[in-house]
């Protein structure tokens, strides 16, 4: 997010534009780094084969968001910036940074649908979804309209308050031309 936000707004890739290339390198290793993070997480969830264990990760893989995995966090989140930074990441532009870092941004939200979705949608004591019967009781979930707005609207005061403060405070220290 800081990268995107010093090429697009800070002018940054006129000033220092080896640092950005630098940066896209750093997240380039991160990713990669990443991907061994998650192929050892789903080794270690599958060892052993108990239910339990097993059964978050085949929600997150085949159950019915497994889209949200496979082209969300694993694609457009690691995939595409990987290939972006690898070949086009030290070239001189700045838009192939950018997309591979506003990527990075897209998949880490898949991420966090991942975390929420397979804890929410297993059933950690057996037979508790059918021992009591109501509509609010349920291993199915999807964010509502309301969380989906209250998302929208941190995201957009924060945007609004960067802009803010981008436009109206000093980013030159005093003397500085």
């Amino acid at each position: 997010l800081i990268t995107a936000i010093f090429i697009f707004f800070q002018n940054g890739w006129e000033k220092y534009s080896q640092t950005v290339i630098a940066l896209g390198r750093l997240v380039l290793y991160f990713l990669i780094i990443d991907i061994l993070f998650n192929i050892s997480e789903i080794l270690v969830g599958l060892y052993g084969a108990i239910p339990y264990h097993i059964e978050p990760y085949l929600t997150v893989m085949k159950g019915p968001f497994w889209w949200v995995f496979w082209f969300v966090q694993m694609g457009l989140g690691i995939l595409v910036p990987v290939i972006i930074l690898g070949f086009f990441g030290t070239s001189s532009k700045k838009r192939w940074i950018f997309a591979a870092m506003c990527c990075v941004l897209v998949g880490f939200i898949g991420v966090r649908l991942n975390i929420v979705i397979p804890a929410l949608a297993s059933e950690e004591i057996h037979g508790l979804v059918g021992s009591y019967r109501s509509l609010r009781l349920s291993t199915y979930y999807f964010p509502s309209l309301m969380e989906w707005l209250v998302s929208f609207f941190i995201i957009a005061l924060g945007s609004i308050l960067f802009v803010a403060g981008h436009r109206f405070l000093p980013l030159k220290a005093e003397g500085e031309h």
